[in-house]
């Protein structure tokens, strides 16, 4: 297989093209640089895309525009990055990214409310020309907050390459961030890589947490790991700078073995098509297990990740020679220039016998790069052609369920990632509840079921999933709930300057909220990791009485409808 070797964007060309811009950055906030999230940091399903800044815990903190320019995008949403402001800094060819806003400075948000109330949606996301919002480098433009998904108060900010729209690791232009931890070195991977392949005398991988002394890690005992074949290796690692409280991201992890570089992540620029090879990137399973992310050094046959990791040989597989001892080294740093070593020694050991395949195994090893229907009686999965970025072991099978509408369906395990989601459906078992209202769930023991976005075709419910394990049909008939909570019927508070509303859902999640005062559509902030709505009082609440309706809808159809007269002092 032919090795295609990705450079990583350098530092040093990063401060090389700030250095000949007109203009330097200033700082997006006035409050020191303590992170709570690295670049490139591994979340979830993704990159962690820019670094989060710290504010203490507290919101409203004015936020300013790092350079020159204009606003390119403002988006409005009740996840994600909530609300956040993009700006074009065409001296300089970058896109800044402040995001989970308080709100917006005033010239910003009235731009806002105006295509909010023209589209009649909270969420929005817009494109003003370039030459409706300038701004000027120091210029406040919003206020930081915790809107979105946010865990928090913080700032997340972003630099992008405004051609390409690849995002750039911030550290790289000079940003102030005082730093003098090393990271931290916690776990040490070895796995076979072929069925004859052992590590230690066994078939399975070896995880080992590795121990400090003097400044270096070292395995156990200075043990020698014994690999008869070719292996990979992983690490798991987290870095912490002054400041901050959290398990960050590390910058960098260089292997070598027996002195020659093996294998290379830079956490200097990606692109968001590559975002999701997180999931190939690291050992995805054991990370279902532990809650505890690994490096992976093998490079799957379907990981198109281009940025950030560099594969010097055998797309990360090393075959050991037997007899010979191997000094490995992994080194892991931050931006700063912090490092930690590992150092242990890797003997080769004569290859085993191909092992007999593993008969408790059931089901077929469906090939990556291709599209894969899997029928049985009363289903049908579809997992497509970019779904898997290996070969897997992927069992189908059903379950008799009393608790169910259907029985349950098991699709392989959870421990294996999906890059694109595969498409599940099942027919449901004879009910009087409307078709409507049956949803697909995803089921993990010891954990209330999920519900998934579902649809009712052709007598089966059908859904998307990019997890997989259990499945089965349950109902949602109950509507969402809302209930005031600053304000009652009759008079308001002549000092009231909002109205805040609890909004939850029990099962489905929330499909669409339209609230209106005296039959006109009026803004309310959704906030759902609060459960909050919230209006702030402005001139379309007439003095005297007014009728306040707001009617929601979940994810299965069923509506609530609150409506009160209240009367404004």
């Amino acid at each position: 297989m032919r090795v295609v070797i990705i450079l990583a964007f350098s530092c040093s060309f990063l401060y090389a093209a700030l250095a000949q811009s007109p203009q330097a950055y200033r700082m997006p906030m006035d409050l020191p640089m303590h992170l709570s999230g690295t670049f490139g940091e591994f979340r979830t399903d993704h990159f962690h895309s820019g670094i989060d800044l710290r504010t203490a815990g507290i919101e409203g903190y004015p936020v300013y525009a790092i350079a020159d320019g204009f606003v390119s995008r403002i988006a409005v949403s009740p996840v994600g990055f909530g609300k956040a402001v993009y700006l074009n800094h065409p001296a300089t060819g970058h896109t800044s990214v402040y995001a989970h806003l308080q709100r917006f400075a005033p010239p910003i948000d009235k731009y806002v409310r105006d295509e909010q109330y023209r589209q009649e949606r909270f969420a929005v996301n817009l494109t003003p020309d370039e030459r409706l919002l300038p701004v000027k480098k120091g210029m406040i433009i919003g206020y930081s907050g915790n809107s979105g998904s946010s865990g928090g108060p913080h700032l997340h900010f972003e630099i992008r390459d405004a051609a390409t729209q690849q995002i750039l690791n911030p550290l790289a232009f000079g940003f102030a961030v005082r730093d003098t931890q090393a990271p931290v070195i916690t776990r040490l991977a070895v796995y076979p890589e072929s069925g004859s392949a052992r590590v230690n005398g066994k078939s399975t991988p070896l995880f080992i947490n590795p121990s400090q002394v003097r400044g270096r890690y070292q395995l156990p005992e200075n043990a020698i790991v014994q690999a008869a074949g070719p292996v990979s290796f992983g690490i798991g690692a987290w870095d912490q700078s002054q400041g901050s409280v959290g398990r960050n991201g590390f910058y960098s992890l260089e292997i070598l073995i027996d002195s020659l570089p093996f294998f290379t992540f830079k956490a200097d620029r990606f692109s968001f098509d590559d975002t999701r090879y997180v999931n190939s990137l690291t050992d995805y399973g054991y990370n279902f297990r532990n809650k505890s992310r690994i490096v992976r050094t093998k490079r799957d046959p379907f990981n198109k990740l281009r940025f950030l990791t560099r594969y010097h040989q055998a797309e990360g597989i090393f075959t050991p020679q037997p007899g010979k001892t191997h000094a490995v080294i992994a080194i892991v740093s931050d931006f700063s220039g912090n490092r930690a070593e590992l150092r242990f020694k890797l003997q080769g050991a004569e290859a085993a016998i191909e092992a007999a395949p593993d008969t408790t195994l059931q089901g077929p090893w469906l090939r990556a790069g291709r599209q894969h229907v899997l029928n049985g009686k009363g289903f049908t999965v579809t997992i497509p052609e970019d779904a898997l970025y290996r070969d897997e072991n992927i069992a189908v099978a059903t379950k008799a369920s009393k608790n169910h509408f259907s029985d349950q369906l098991i699709v392989g395990k959870g421990e294996i990632p999906l890059h694109t989601a595969a498409t599940i459906s099942i027919e449901p078992n004879p009910t009087n509840v409307p078709k409507d209202r049956l949803l697909l769930v995803r089921l993990e023991e010891g954990k209330e079921p999920v519900a998934l976005n579902s649809t009712f075709e052709n007598g089966r419910v059908r859904a998307t999933s990019r997890v997989l394990g259990a499945f089965a049909i349950m109902a949602d008939t109950i509507p969402p709930t809302l209930r005031p909570l600053n304000f009652a019927a009759g008079r308001l508070h002549d000092t009231l300057k909002t109205l805040r509303v609890e909004v939850k859902d029990n099962f489905s999640g929330i499909a669409s909220i339209r609230p209106t005062l005296n039959d006109r559509w009026i803004l309310m902030d959704h906030d759902p990791k609060n459960n909050l709505l919230i209006y702030q009082i402005d001139d379309r609440m007439h003095k005297g009485s007014n009728t306040l309706r707001i009617v929601v809808t979940d994810n299965a159809g069923n509506r609530r409808t609150l409506q009160m007269q209240i009367q404004k002092p």
